[in-house]
């Protein structure tokens, strides 16, 4: 093909593969078609040309007969195109590109991984091994220092008036049971300004979550309990405690749990327990007159 350099027309490289030279001709044809250039004389000779270097590069024997007549030209100037601006550009195969930047970037985080996974492997090999005694009470700290077992701030101004049970007269007869009890006010009020609450290592998340979805309910469950405490045992030294086994009881039964049934242990709680399992005063509590001074601060 004198006077055309196949390559040179088909826009790739001397060394390029066959499917560089099919990718390339399909890109100039969708360029360079009559069809899409009507009426221009130039595009259809260069569509025909594009055409001819396709036959003969694509045509293994004529390809080889073609580099060995142009090896023995003597090299030709550069010669500029058609309108002295156009370049000479090697097409590459959109496809076989992506699948060797493809190959690339899976080679390469193969060997990322294999490079972290070597680097975790000496660091743990090289780490001591702590005792089990160590462990243990790592463990046990981890789990004593686990907040979401806590609410240290569950309720807050409880406020109750205490609540007496009406003795028989003298001419009443034998003592009333228990659905004949009539209770009335002491005039005296019990005040707890902050009540918190732990709850067991078992399912406590579950149990936190249901405190918090049922806080109005529970705190009626309180007030009413709380109504028949006997003033005279919230006086005493050891009032809080009794207070609060008084608090635990009534959040058991709001809540259907039960704080001394034995559960799966856990390394904080063995055995494990479900539901409520202290009250926590950080404040204290007080019993007060209604209307008057504190009568008394435990």
């Amino acid at each position: 093909m004198p006077d055309m350099n196949c390559y040179e027309i088909l826009e790739v490289s001397p060394n390029a593969s066959p499917a560089v030279i099919k990718a390339a001709f399909k890109s100039l044809m969708q360029r360079y078609h009559p069809d899409r250039n009507p009426g221009d004389a130039q595009i259809a000779e260069h569509a025909s040309q594009v055409v001819q270097a396709y036959e003969v590069l694509s045509d293994p024997a004529k390809r080889a007969a073609y580099d060995m007549t142009l090896s023995q030209q003597p090299a030709a100037p550069q010669v500029a195109s058609r309108d002295n601006q156009r370049e000479v550009r090697y097409a590459v195969a959109p496809e076989e590109d992506q699948h060797r930047n493809l190959y690339w970037i899976v080679w390469t985080l193969i060997g990322l991984t294999m490079a972290a996974s070597m680097l975790v492997l000496f660091l743990t090999r090289s780490q001591p091994v702590p005792e089990p005694a160590a462990i243990q009470q790592a463990t046990v700290a981890s789990a004593a220092s686990d907040e979401a077992r806590t609410l240290p701030l569950f309720l807050v101004r409880l406020n109750i008036n205490l609540l007496t049970l009406k003795k028989p007269s003298a001419d009443a007869g034998n003592t009333p049971d228990a659905a004949q009890e009539i209770w009335e006010d002491s005039g005296n009020v019990l005040a707890i300004p902050v009540l918190g609450v732990k709850v067991g290592t078992f399912d406590s998340l579950k149990v936190i979550r249901h405190l918090e979805a049922n806080e109005t309910y529970i705190r009626q469950k309180l007030e009413k309990k709380l109504a028949k405490a006997d003033y005279d045992e919230l006086a005493k030294i050891g009032g809080e405690q009794y207070l609060k086994n008084m608090i635990l009881d009534a959040i058991d039964e709001a809540s259907g749990t039960n704080r001394h049934e034995d559960y799966p242990p856990s390394p904080g709680e063995s055995p494990g327990r479900y539901g409520v399992i202290e009250a926590l005063l950080p404040e204290s509590f007080t019993v007060s007159k209604i209307g008057g001074t504190r009568d008394s601060t435990p």
